[in-house]
């Protein structure tokens, strides 16, 4: 083995046993040429023919020093002597472990070698500790683990020390240093990644923004791209070009990433990593499949036949999944729309009994509730959530801390056709919400904004009651009274902190077609009519509904009077006598 060239080495004993290495490997291979002819002939004979001796190491001199070009020529000669070798007889070795003191330099059993003058080399170091990724939906056997002593891993090694949010700022042009001769893996990528998601954000309070340009408080002028931004736009391209390489820990890992508050969305890596997982949906785990539905649906990216190919793993391996996996899952195809029948149908039934409702925390019970509602699941039978959200503060807790949950409960208490949910479940969760939203002594901003999400979903539930939705007999007295009560409270609230609400509900695209055929029709209309807590698209009052139909039956009887003289006309043509050509 070629003694190893580092930091605090002896230069003459590192020279000494180059020339050494490199004078018995050219001896052997002149003696091998030599005897190159005489091989068949020992072979046949069973002939031994003994190996040449090693020539004695030649003295060191004091004055000789270490340069790149001598190394660089020792080296060279020790290539050279070994290539008429086969592969399996290389002498060059690569150490896996990065030593600050050369092998023959180490001490060997409490000695020193040099000064013994022992040849044995010391034990090999223990390899190097994998580099572990806790990541979401951890694959067995699929810890990352970079290179070892690779100079990005060194640099990996000083941001877990130093922390992301310093460290990138610190050794940013060496990070690009690195990613423009593509040393990093993609396992060291994801690791990057998924360091960053743990932030809910990665530039510092000063430098926080909302779009893709940010300028520093203390710099008027100039202006920079934000740090999350450079970091998904350096290695966008590399892992994309390598989509098909990664494992479903890797793609798990990197959709949490980009879809978490301290990185910005990258909608074209989402998009190649969604067709890799519709096309391997088998190589995910429950775990893994559960969180990706999530984290697309949180983002409203909408792609049927990608949660197609989901939806019928989860229906091949219902056995595998929990009932709080399958209620995640639930939900995020009903926040997309995304309706499967057989999967409704499979699925929901298994949150109607008693025994599974209480074995279920407030998430999983809040999530049944909720999907069954948005997908408009009528038959689905919600007591017995119901009941244990209702007898239960604790889970109706944690079903509220969600203001999406807040709001699946509230529509499915009023929607789903058995009206018992109302009765029972009804007035624990409007007071729950007066609980927390008008009784606390201050907001923050993001409190302000559920403040407001609040406010518009109790006027839904205002409405179901004025419009006797699911039934009349429903709503009792007292129910009504608190419902009034709770809205009245929410919206005193609004108005104390000056929280002018500036939701606006997103368009349908749909209504775009409709609007084009209005207007060939020459129908008047009025859009986005705000009516709380939606907006109506297209508004069509009843004079303008007269004034159309007025118009559509001139036209129709302007036609038929047009269509008349065209028959008229074409009568006279053919009733005209033909001329005789022929004499």
């Amino acid at each position: 083995m070629l003694p190893f060239l580092g930091r605090g080495s002896n230069t003459e004993a590192l020279l000494g046993s180059c020339r050494s290495a490199a004078a018995s490997r050219l001896a052997a291979a002149a003696w091998r040429q030599q005897h190159r002819g005489q091989a068949p002939y020992a072979a046949a004979s069973r002939a031994f023919i003994p190996p040449p001796p090693p020539l004695p190491p030649p003295p060191a001199r004091s004055d000789e020093r270490a340069s790149p070009s001598s190394a660089s020529a020792l080296l060279a000669a020790v290539l050279a002597a070994n290539s008429h070798l086969p592969v399996g007889e290389s002498i060059a070795r690569s150490n896996p472990v990065l030593s600050s003191v050369p092998p023959l330099a180490q001490p060997i059993n409490g000695h020193d070698g040099h000064t013994t003058g022992a040849t044995q080399l010391p034990p090999p170091p223990p390899p190097p500790l994998p580099f572990q990724v806790p990541g979401p939906g951890h694959n067995e056997g699929g810890a990352l683990q970079p290179p070892p002593n690779d100079a990005a891993d060194k640099l990996l090694r000083t941001l877990a020390v130093e922390g992301m949010r310093a460290g990138l700022v610190r050794h940013w042009s060496q990070l690009e240093a690195l990613q423009s001769d593509q040393r990093f893996t993609c396992d060291q990528i994801a690791w990057i990644f998924h360091e960053c998601s743990k932030l809910p954000f990665l530039e510092e309070r000063g430098h926080r923004h909302r779009g893709s340009i940010i300028a520093s408080p203390q710099q008027d002028v100039v202006s920079e791209v934000p740090l999350a931004n450079r970091i998904v736009q350096l290695f966008s391209n590399f892992v994309c070009e390598r989509v098909p390489e990664l494992t479903p820990q890797q793609i798990t890992i990197f959709v949490v990433a980009l879809t978490s508050s301290a990185l910005p969305m990258d909608e074209f890596w989402l998009f190649m990593m969604a067709k890799r997982i519709q096309d391997t949906t088998r190589n995910f785990n429950p775990e893994q499949v559960t969180t990706i539905a999530q984290r697309y649906s949180y983002k409203a990216l909408e792609d049927d036949e990608f949660f197609e190919a989901m939806s019928l793993h989860v229906l091949e391996g219902l056995a595998d999944f929990t009932l709080p996996q399958l209620a995640t899952f639930m939900v995020a195809c009903a926040r997309i729309r995304f309706l499967h029948e057989d999967l409704c149908k499979s699925v929901l039934p298994l949150f109607q009994t008693t025994q599974a409702a209480t074995r279920l925390g407030g998430e999983a019970l809040g999530a049944a509730l909720t999907a069954a509602a948005l997908l408009d699941r009528r038959s689905f039978q919600p007591l017995a959530c119901c009941w244990e959200l209702a007898n239960s503060p604790t889970k109706l807790k944690c079903a509220t801390a969600s203001t999406d949950l807040s709001l699946g409960i509230a529509l499915a208490a009023v929607y789903l056709r058995h009206g018992a949910g109302v009765r029972l479940l009804l007035p624990r969760l409007l007071q729950h919400i007066t609980l927390v939203f008008t009784r606390s002594k201050g907001l923050g901003r993001r409190s302000r904004q559920e403040l407001g999400m609040a406010r518009r979903r109790v006027m839904l539930v205002g409405l179901c009651a004025a419009l006797g939705v699911p039934r009349r007999n429903a709503w009792g007295v007292p129910l009504l009274r608190l419902v009034q009560s709770t809205f009245s409270g929410l919206s005193e609230r609004v108005e104390e902190w000056g929280h002018r609400d500036i939701w606006e509900p997103s368009p349908s695209s749909f209504h775009l077609e409709v609007v084009a055929v209005l207007r060939l029709l020459q129908v008047d209309h009025r859009l986005e009519t705000p009516q709380q807590p939606f907006s109506l698209d297209i508004t069509i009052s009843a004079a303008q509904q007269v004034a159309a139909q007025e118009a559509w039956a001139t036209r129709e009887a302007v036609l038929q009077e047009w269509d008349s003289k065209e028959e008229l006309r074409s009568d006279e043509w053919y009733s005209q006598p033909s001329v005789d050509t022929d004499r």
